[in-house]
């Protein structure tokens, strides 16, 4: 058989093996063979080498994904999924080539390689977990070589969520905002959610890690806030259950890819279901025609979310609005990790102070000791200062690799006790 005819059964050491063409259609193919095998470094040496356009490579990656997400879904008897992806993979590389023929002839070459029965319609397969660990540990050894892969943390997403990994799927969705950023679609926030709310609540990790302080209640602390400055704009990024956002009595603006109040808002409420980025991008310039008074920022828990945001809303500040950042401390090394592995998560937003101190001494900065992961508490903003927008990839780089002091943190060293600061700072509002 040719290299072609090969491939279209996905008979993937045959591929890798044959006499090379120079074709960049059989480049791909030979590099998807070099993927689904599991022969990663091989495949990294082509694109190394430069032997293959940078799309070839990328279209095979794609097709690989498609082919093990085909293999999952076999493995899970969904015949009708596993023939959509395997239809897709042949499209990526070669669409002249996909009819019902082909995409049968790779759904039954899979199913041979899997160990399982010809397809017959109707007829669900015995699961085990060794058999479902195929499609996964391949997605996982792949992802090793090309972690910023979009196609792989989807692949692991959806496979763990069909799995009812309902924890791994809201990582790898969460993985894949820290690789696309501002780009994420909506879409993929709509399978996030989806996820959260299969699980429930996030499995715990030990005690030790799930500890927590502080001595005033976040929301109480936001309550004063809210009575002492009376605000007339309210902005708050991320609202979740809505709690901190129906505080305001004022014109309040929420923005959320994930919004699920739990109790119905006011009339003076604004809920966007969108992310940050998107709604600094297409619909600020609508809504924050006056600058907010007061800004409550719960987003994304990773430090250059939580940094863009802040960027962001300088811009459509005054001098005299007050930003408030949640999760600066986590109580825990454990809650500080960019991957989430427990309940009480803060990410690594606690960074942010670092950054702000180092890049914008001009900014006046509160760290207060509040439940259950504190508060930074920004001031003397000034929206024509651009220094964090134009340097912003200098600065994420440099304080993801500074080797901070993280205990300072978790220990909350020179945090400021939010009763007296309420204190003070009334006189001043």
């Amino acid at each position: 058989m040719t290299i072609d005819a090969e491939w279209l059964a996905g008979r993937w050491e045959a591929v890798s093996s044959s006499p090379v063409q120079q074709s960049s259609a059989n480049d791909g193919q030979r590099f998807q063979a070099l993927l689904q095998q599991g022969r990663f470094e091989e495949a990294r040496e082509i694109i190394t080498s430069g032997s293959m356009e940078p799309t070839v490579a990328a279209k095979a990656l794609s097709a690989a994904v498609h082919t093990s997400l085909g293999r999952i879904a076999l493995l899970n008897n969904r015949e009708s999924q596993a023939q959509s992806h395997f239809q897709t993979s042949i499209e990526t590389l070669a669409p002249a080539w996909v009819t019902d023929n082909t995409v049968d002839m790779r759904v039954q070459e899979q199913l041979r390689q899997l160990d399982l029965p010809p397809r017959v319609p109707g007829t669900p397969y015995e699961e085990s977990q060794r058999r479902e660990w195929v499609g996964e540990a391949w997605l996982e050894a792949a992802r090793g070589t090309f972690p910023k892969s979009t196609e792989i943390l989807i692949a692991l997403a959806e496979g763990s969520f069909l799995r009812k990994n309902y924890d791994e799927a809201i990582r790898h969705w969460q993985q894949l905002s820290a690789v696309m950023q501002g780009a994420m679609p909506q879409e993929f926030y709509n399978r996030l959610d989806k996820a959260y709310q299969a699980q429930g609540s996030f499995p715990s990790g030990t005690p030790d890690e799930e500890q927590l302080r502080g001595s005033m209640d976040k929301h109480k602390f936001l309550e004063a806030m809210h009575r002492d400055l009376d605000p007339d704009l309210y902005l708050e990024i991320g609202v979740q259950s809505g709690v901190s956002f129906r505080l305001a009595r004022c014109q309040a603006i929420g923005v959320d890819p994930m919004p699920y109040p739990s109790l119905g808002l006011s009339k003076n409420h604004t809920l966007l279901q969108m992310t940050s980025d998107t709604f600094f991008d297409e619909e600020a310039e609508v809504w924050l025609v006056n600058s907010p008074d007061l800004v409550f920022i719960d987003g994304m828990h990773l430090f250059e979310f939580a940094l863009r945001d802040f960027i962001n809303v300088e811009k459509f500040s005054s001098k005299n609005t007050i930003v408030i950042m949640d999760d600066i401390f986590p109580g825990h090394p454990a809650q500080a990790e960019r991957d989430r592995r427990t309940r009480a998560w803060t990410g690594d937003v606690w960074r942010l102070a670092h950054a702000l101190r180092e890049f914008r001494p001009d900014l006046q900065l509160d760290t207060l000791d509040v439940s259950p992961t504190g508060l930074l508490v920004i001031r003397n903003l000034d929206p024509d200062n651009v220094l964090l927008s134009q340097r912003y990839e200098t600065i994420v780089e440099a304080t993801l690799k500074t080797d901070l002091d993280l205990e300072r943190y978790v220990e909350r060293s020179n945090s400021i006790d939010p009763h007296k600061w309420l204190s003070e700072s009334r006189l001043k509002m």
